[in-house]
């Protein structure tokens, strides 16, 4: 008896017509709109499933048929759902929307711009390698080379 209190405290909008109950009033309306005593008016061609919805059969065509709708203009690639293209418009697909406005050279990411802006753009490199004497403008790019040196030496000795 309290999993039948506590259920319709979770879900206290009911469909008179046929007895479904839904959390939000939004989606009882939409239920008895497009759904209640109607018959289904979208079928996968695939495996024959029924949607009362259109965007419920878009959603099920991309994740059970292999259906990827949204294509780059750039290098064909696609991805199921809108908001996986944009990611690879904007950090993938040769897009650099971040450029210094004092040297021309762009980033796929701000972070990166604010980086350049900050240690090089405009400033002599800061941080030399103590192995081969080439010049860094930041001190973990130096770093990262001198852990080459130190690896090149440590293989030599084997």
């Amino acid at each position: 008896m309290l999993n039948l209190v506590l259920y319709f405290l979770e879900k206290p909008f009911g469909c008179t017509r046929c007895g479904k109950f839904y959390k939000q009033k939004s989606n009882l309306n939409r239920h008895i709109r497009f759904e209640c005593g109607k018959p289904p008016s979208f079928q996968c061609s695939y495996c024959g499933r029924k949607f009362h919805q259109q965007c419920n059969y878009k959603t099920h065509m991309r994740a059970f048929h292999g259906k990827k709708p949204f294509s780059c203009p750039n290098c064909r690639r696609s991805y199921k759902r809108k908001y996986d293209l944009s990611r690879h418009l904007r950090y993938e697909c040769g897009n650099r929307p971040f450029v210094c406005t004092a040297c021309g050279k762009s980033y796929k990411r701000k972070m990166h711009l604010v980086s350049h802006m900050r240690y090089e753009c405009g400033k002599e490199p800061a941080f030399r390698c103590e192995f081969c004497s080439k010049l860094f403008h930041q001190k973990s790019n130096c770093k990262k080379h001198m852990r080459m040196h130190l690896t090149d030496q440590s293989q030599n000795y084997e």
